[in-house]
């Protein structure tokens, strides 16, 4: 469960990363990625909480460094990969991406019912 509240929390930081990569589109498939991390940081806020606890307090320095580097690079990945996609398929990564995320905050929001 650690993990998965660590995987939750380094998608929230991965957000502003690929909102902007998806901003090169300028169109209103930048607009649906923007409001789906917009929704997740609010349906899944107890969890990204969470997640960021556990890093604070509960792993070792190591695992924190291990994290931040990995964060890191997934960021650069991602920068890298949007500046340099062509703009059609630029624009199936963030379509995939939003998708992507709003059915992650449909799961999010099912399982707080639970």
């Amino acid at each position: 469960m650690k993990d998965k509240l660590v995987g939750i929390y380094t998608t929230y930081q991965l957000r502003e990363t690929l909102i902007h990569g998806c901003n090169r589109l300028e169109n209103g498939i930048s607009t649906d990625v923007q409001t789906a991390f917009d929704d997740y940081a609010v349906v899944a806020k107890d969890y990204i909480l969470e997640g960021k606890r556990l890093l604070n307090e509960e792993l070792s320095a190591v695992d924190v460094v291990e994290w931040k580097t990995l964060l890191a690079k997934a960021g650069n990945h991602y920068k890298q990969k949007f500046n340099q996609l062509p703009l059609t398929e630029l624009k199936q990564e963030c379509q995939q991406l939003a998708r992507e995320m709003t059915t992650i905050n449909k799961q999010v929001i099912a399982l707080k019912s639970q």
